[in-house]
């Protein structure tokens, strides 16, 4: 998967990485949205 580093993103990184692998996770469904409420609620 692309996008996933630090050196393939670029500076600055801020929230690059995460929102990256979000969507990384989402794509083949491995994270579904009610995923995400249950990570926003903790």
């Amino acid at each position: 998967m692309a996008w996933l580093t630090r050196e393939e993103v670029g500076e600055p990184v801020g929230n690059a990485l995460n929102d990256h692998l979000i969507r990384a996770l989402m794509m083949p469904t491995t994270l579904v949205p009610p995923d995400l409420a249950l990570i926003d609620a903790a």
